[in-house]
């Protein structure tokens, strides 16, 4: 027989709050240099919520979280993108 240990709900509820807090503090750096490079201001308590959602949801269906990329997006404006899709 297998011996299978349980993990503890707490430390799910502790890690998941962890993971949300390093994700919604990346994507706000990650918006503020994005605004800095480009002279634009974005909407953070939007993009929280949205962001938010989104991990939620994704959590519940076994999905990774979601967080804006400091690297891809100082490349994209470097290379002269201007919205999600050039």
């Amino acid at each position: 027989m297998e011996n299978k240990k349980e993990i503890p709900f707490h430390a799910v509820l502790v890690g998941s709050i962890e993971v949300m807090f390093v994700a919604v503090l990346e994507t706000l750096i990650c918006g503020r240099i994005a605004d800095t490079k480009t002279g634009t201001r974005f909407d953070q308590p939007r993009e929280i919520f949205g962001m938010s959602l989104g991990n939620a949801l994704s959590g519940l269906m076994g999905g990774t979280p979601v967080t804006g990329v400091l690297v891809r997006t100082g490349v994209n404006i470097s290379s002269g993108a201007t919205d999600k899709t050039s």
